[in-house]
């Protein structure tokens, strides 16, 4: 458990989504979209992106608005938007905590929040308001809808990310002082206790405020004085710890099927923006992820995209993922796609270009190399790698360009051309030798004997050769040169 509250020199940062059931979804037209939720025989609008408000009858709605459709809330949709937020959070400070309410009659919308505690890693961002403006950068970047705001208790960073987005109350008076103002339906509590107020003539904080506890607690019940008491910093909130899961997967369901690979390009940029801020979060990359394509009537349809070097940056990995959907072709339109990640690494890339000029370089071929793997195939792109044979011949072989460490090692007076003949070459003569000879003798587990004696040699125009004579029969061959 993590305890907030009567401390004021903590600094809560909260992100509330505004419109959390429609943004969840990822459609690429909100705007005209209703989600909605059924009790019962009544059907109520949740999320509206045409700016109607929560608890709105569906019937009544669809009579004055006929062009608007609508669709079901998807609670696990709506979490796995939370954890993204979550993740968010992760990376900016610790602890976080988050808390997620269905909708329901008394809160037609239902509700849910993110905090995460900022004083102490506020000096890495220069202060609160470098804080607030790394976490809108991030929500702007990754599209996703919230209020955000810093106050030193957690109802209260609450209260301001809803109606005062952006602010900061970096201590309990400046806290009190904002809040005067505020409407008292503003504030996180029951329906019945806001009427309950009003019909007293409280319609601001401050006059809420001036009340003794005792007399508020009489007159509105004492759940009400514990939510202003932790409001304002009286008493400690404890709530536990969110913790961020092993594994990263989100799946994103569509409202109607998606026929061809062109469309799965908006829904996939949201999957990698999430992947990004969870490898964030946990401060690692991955060099491989894993989609897949739900179909109605077909078997699902498995991707996998891998890099030569560990990333996380989403548009990379989005880069690299089109040039697979280039190839791939559909047995059926998909119905939900899924992204799945679960084989970390640390982040192989170059952080700073002040020393090391040449890390912008290497990082845009190993670009050039993901995207030819990507666009030709695992098998069609290799490199070449040491092998443990001391035979010439079988002391390389093809590995994956992610994979460039060599399972062999050179021995270090040995000296190698790059350009081998295969097979070597007869000889017609004796070569004139350059040096002493290197014995090789290996390969008789295997029934094929080699047994070699090999030269460095010039040849007529003066080119280095590799030459060798077979110790059994005594004959002459060149097996590689250098250029």
């Amino acid at each position: 458990m993590a305890t907030g509250g009567l401390n004021a020199a903590k600094h809560w940062l909260c992100l509330v989504p505004r419109r959390l059931a429609l943004d969840a979804l990822c459609l690429p037209d909100p705007e005209t979209t209703l989600v909605t939720m059924r009790k019962g025989q009544r059907s109520w609008v949740v999320s509206a992106g045409c700016g109607l408000p929560p608890g709105s009858d569906l019937a009544t709605v669809l009579t004055a608005r006929p062009e608007l459709r609508w669709v079901e809330r998807q609670p696990d949709a709506e979490t796995a938007y939370m954890q993204q937020l979550a993740a968010l959070g992760h990376s900016l400070g610790a602890p976080v905590h988050l808390e997620q309410h269905a909708p329901s009659v008394d809160a037609p919308a239902g509700w849910a929040s993110v905090w995460v505690e900022v004083g102490r890693s506020a000096r890495l961002f220069e202060g609160l308001e470098g804080v607030r403006l790394a976490a809108q950068s991030n929500l702007a970047a990754n599209s996703l809808n919230c209020g955000v705001a810093i106050a030193p208790t957690m109802e209260s960073a609450r209260l301001l990310a809803a109606h005062s987005d952006g602010a900061i109350a970096p201590s309990l008076p400046a806290l009190s002082d904002m809040m005067q103002t505020l409407p008292v339906h503003a504030l996180h509590l029951p329906g019945q206790v806001i009427d309950g107020l009003r019909a007293s003539g409280i319609q601001r904080c401050d006059a809420l405020f001036a009340l003794a506890s005792d007399q508020i607690g009489r007159r509105y019940g004492t759940a009400t004085t514990r939510y202003l008491d932790r409001l304002l910093g009286r008493v400690a909130e404890t709530r536990a710890a969110h913790r961020l899961p092993r594994r990263f997967e989100k799946r994103i369901r569509f409202d109607g099927n998606v026929h061809s690979t062109q469309g799965l390009r908006f829904p996939l940029r949201h999957l990698f923006g999430a992947l990004e801020l969870y490898l964030r979060a946990i401060d690692s990359a991955s060099q491989q992820v894993r989609i897949i394509l739900e179909h109605v009537d077909a078997p699902d349809t498995h991707l996998t995209v891998s890099l030569t070097a560990s990333a996380r940056d989403a548009d990379h990995w989005l880069l690299m993922c089109r040039e697979h959907l280039s190839r791939l072709e559909l047995p059926e339109a998909v119905s939900a796609i899924v992204l799945h990640c679960d084989r970390f690494q640390p982040l192989d890339g170059p952080q700073m270009a002040l020393f090391d000029a040449g890390k912008a370089e290497e990082t845009a071929w190993r670009q050039t190399v993901e995207r030819l793997l990507a666009r030709l195939g695992e098998d069609a792109v290799w490199t070449m790698g040491l092998a443990d044979d001391h035979r010439p011949e079988r002391a390389w072989r093809r590995q994956h360009p992610a994979n460039q460490q060599s399972s062999g090692v050179l021995p270090p007076a040995a000296d190698r051309p790059l350009w081998m003949f295969d097979p070597p070459r007869p000889l017609p003569h004796s070569p004139k030798l350059a040096g002493p000879a290197e014995r090789i003798e290996s390969g008789w587990w295997e029934g094929n004997e080699l047994r070699r004696d090999y030269f460095l040699a010039t040849g007529d125009s003066g080119m280095r050769l590799w030459v060798y004579q077979d110790r059994r029969s005594r004959r002459w061959y060149l097996h590689g040169l250098w250029a």
